[in-house]
């Protein structure tokens, strides 16, 4: 069981604390990728394995060791794609503060970080909040009012991660990725165009969060021992996501002209968005007695319900084939329009009991059970009881073993 708990303000003058955090990433480690001499040697030996004919003659391994020109280029594709270093930066503000009748505590936070690929403009950036108030209303009863919310903002390149890295280790180094004039070679397959934005298309993702939970705790004062304890909570999410892929041509240099002639293309201009939406409720009622009789004799019983339900649904439009490279989605053609969308709910109900009764804290018995209904289930099958009974002896606590609680302290 993991029991996650939020900060929680104290009685005194309010205290406000500010940290900033300023850092930088980088790749640890990578494997070394081949130069262009090197890529020329190893064809040449890939060649004469099978029993074909010798690729590079050795001028031309001189020259590309030389980098020489255009046409032997020893192009490092890794320092092109990957930058040495990116920044991170992370900051937080929080106040707690309160009297014996209200204490508070609330945090603002931020942070920012960026990519690894070069080519600008991919950064993540989140801004959070969150607030906790508990107010004792009188020496019986207290409410709690708990908040948070964050919103993430992602922009990143139209290709994921590990197809980038991919793409990085296919590029040949003995070919460069533009031509002379600055057009995407069709060289390499033009896949390190995936790294211009502006060129290939992006994909922007925004998320946001909103969790809201009231605590209410009362002691029943006519009972001593008997408490009643109810938690209620809300959580929204919603996210959307705009993918925008752009075509862009693949070229070919023309040495007599001294112009790029455009010999083919690389995908299709694609707007797709999406958007999820998910929900959860919960609710949880106790009753709690805790009692000693006779100075030796502790009781204690547990009484609640709890009820969950979970709801989601998503939602996605897409046009394909634009005429005009407009990321909007009224801009694309009717045909080959698509959409589709799905849905969820769950829900479970419980009811869970609990009584124990130790004598000295040395003879302990319990005995629990829970009824759970689930909506997974068909209407006639949904509920199941579950029951069980517990026995203890810590024998620690007997006289007779007083001599070994040296050596044992707790058995």
């Amino acid at each position: 069981v993991i029991v996650v708990t939020t900060k929680k303000g104290k009685t005194g003058k309010p205290q406000f604390n500010y940290n900033m955090n300023y850092g930088v990433q980088t790749v640890t480690r990578y494997p070394r990728m081949v130069t262009s001499e090197e890529f020329a040697i190893l064809k040449n030996e890939a060649s004469l394995n099978i029993g074909g004919p010798v690729i590079y003659t050795d001028e031309e391994i001189e020259k590309f060791r030389n980098n020489e020109g255009p046409d032997y280029p020893n192009f490092d594709y890794y320092d092109y794609f990957v930058k040495d270093y990116t920044p991170q930066f992370q900051q937080n503000i929080s106040v707690t503060g309160g009297s014996e009748k209200i204490k508070y505590f609330f945090l603002l936070g931020q942070i920012k970080q960026e990519s690894m690929w070069k080519g600008g403009n991919q950064d993540y950036a989140k801004y959070n909040f969150r607030s906790n108030v508990t107010a004792k209303i009188n020496e019986d009863f207290d409410i709690s009012v708990e908040l948070g919310a964050r919103t993430e903002d992602r922009n990143n390149l139209v290709q994921d991660s590990y197809l980038m890295a991919s793409w990085m280790q296919y590029q040949w180094p003995i070919f460069e990725p533009k031509t002379p004039d600055g057009k995407i070679s069709a060289r390499n397959y033009g896949l390190s165009a995936y790294l211009d934005r502006e060129l290939t298309g992006y994909v922007n993702n925004v998320r946001n969060s909103i969790q809201g939970t009231l605590i209410l705790n009362y002691k029943i004062p006519f009972v001593p021992g008997l408490s009643a304890r109810l938690t209620t909570s809300r959580d929204l999410y919603f996210e959307d996501q705009k993918f925008w892929q752009k075509q862009y041509g693949l070229y070919t240099y023309d040495a007599s002209t001294k112009t790029s002639v455009q010999t083919g293309a690389r995908d299709v201009n694609q707007l797709v968005l999406s958007n999820w939406k998910t929900t959860a409720t919960r609710i949880q009622a106790s009753l709690n007695y805790k009692t000693t009789i006779a100075e030796n004799h502790n009781v204690t019983a547990l009484l609640l319900y709890e009820e969950m339900e979970d709801r989601a649904n998503n939602f996605a439009a897409s046009r394909i084939n634009y005429v005009v490279p407009i990321d909007q989605i009224f801009a694309g053609p009717d045909l080959n329009k698509n959409n589709s969308g799905g849905a969820s709910d769950n829900g479970r109900q419980s009811v869970v009991g609990r009584a124990t009764y130790d004598f000295n804290s040395k003879y302990l018995l319990e005995y629990s059970f829970r009824y759970d209904g689930s909506a997974k289930f068909p209407v006639n099958e949904r509920w199941g009881f579950f029951s069980g009974v517990s026995a203890g002896w810590r024998i620690s606590k007997e006289n007779f073993f007083g001599n070994l609680l040296k050596t044992i302290s707790d058995l």
